[in-house]
């Protein structure tokens, strides 16, 4: 038995498409309100109409500039984090599967991810346990079994 790595980088392009929606729809409804907001000031001040729409369309060429290169940072920003915890699954099932393929409970986790300090790391420590307590299990079995026969 082998557990199967998902479809090349799924996981990151669900990450990525979820930011950069979250980020594309917050950032247009904040340009959207704030438009709203500067038209009002702008009529409340008393100024000419044509000046108003001059200014209001400068303001929505320049928020959607800002909009967008806030998208952009939010890729790299969404790209490095999924690649991160990508590569850090992959690692994990790559040890998992090389246990369950050479029946080697001495093969732990890489310490690399054991050390960090979050819910990766806490996975890893946790999987490593679990391996000794496997081996310890699997060793009193044998002396078990050793001593019915």
């Amino acid at each position: 038995m082998e557990i199967k790595n998902g479809t090349k980088s799924s996981l990151r392009n669900k990450i990525l498409v979820s930011f950069l929606f979250l980020v594309f729809v917050v950032g247009i409804s904040i340009s959207l309100l704030i438009k709203i907001l500067l038209r009002q000031s702008l009529e409340a001040a008393g100024l000419a109409q044509n000046i108003i729409n001059n200014l209001i369309k400068d303001f929505t060429v320049l928020s959607l500039g800002i909009v967008i290169l806030i998208m952009f940072s939010a890729i790299l920003l969404a790209f490095v984090f999924s690649k991160y915890l990508t590569d850090s699954i992959k690692k994990l099932t790559n040890t998992i599967n090389e246990i369950i393929n050479s029946n080697n409970l001495e093969i732990k986790i890489d310490s690399e991810l054991t050390k960090s300090k979050d819910e990766i790391g806490d996975l890893a420590t946790a999987f490593n346990q679990m391996v000794s307590k496997l081996k310890r299990s699997y060793y009193v079995l044998e002396i078990k079994v050793q001593e019915r026969n």
